[in-house]
């Protein structure tokens, strides 16, 4: 994933980023640079298949503990009598890491998408594609029709993440990692529990 600027918004990137709605980008920034993004994959005989916890890996150490991540004020997807909430909402079944400037790249870009197709569906007409072929690449590791792609903005070239959420629609929280110098190494967001699965 780059990251240009090291502001990182983690939202769903069909349903909410393309609006600028509940789309919250993190108020800790990380260096620029270009990061790794990894899944933790469940396996299980009745649910199949399962996106479990997304990382973006910030260095090459370890975790020793977790904080929330929260959002910037003006971003956050929700606020109430007590403050802001962390996390996002996911309307279309899927999550994303982006950088704040290609989250505005990418806005862009699905904006004139639609203008040169008004009667088509930027999910099934343009992504659904791009997630087929990820799946024929690595079978083993997704559902039919692909969970996972790093797609690469065709003006820009910058890239970003996306990711199936877990079930699927819900609200999920996003987490930075601290190794044992007090750095942050990761940032993660966890999906499925696997011990609520656990026979």
């Amino acid at each position: 994933m780059d990251c240009p600027t090291g502001k990182i918004v983690v939202a769903d990137p069909l349903a909410y980023l393309p609006t600028g709605e509940f789309s919250p980008m993190l108020e800790t920034s990380v260096p620029s640079g270009t990061y790794d993004a990894e899944v933790a994959i469940y396996r299980d005989e009745n649910i199949g298949i399962r996106m479990c916890t997304a990382r973006l890996k910030i260095k090459d150490t370890k975790a020793a503990k977790y904080e929330c991540a929260g959002p910037t004020e003006e971003t956050a997807a929700a606020k109430g009598a007590d403050g802001i909430m962390s996390g996002f909402p996911v309307d279309a079944g899927m999550m994303c890491f982006c950088d704040g400037q290609v989250a505005q790249e990418y806005v862009a870009f699905v904006e004139e998408w639609h203008k040169q197709n008004p009667d088509k569906n930027h999910y099934d007409d343009y992504f659904a594609e791009l997630f087929a072929k990820s799946f024929e690449k690595m079978t083993a590791y997704q559902r039919d029709g692909g969970d996972f792609i790093q797609w690469a903005n065709p003006k820009t070239q910058n890239k970003m993440v996306m990711i199936a959420s877990g079930f699927g629609d819900g609200f999920y929280q996003s987490f930075w990692g601290y190794d044992a110098d007090g750095e942050i190494c990761e940032l993660i967001v966890p999906m499925v529990n696997p011990d609520l699965f656990d026979h």
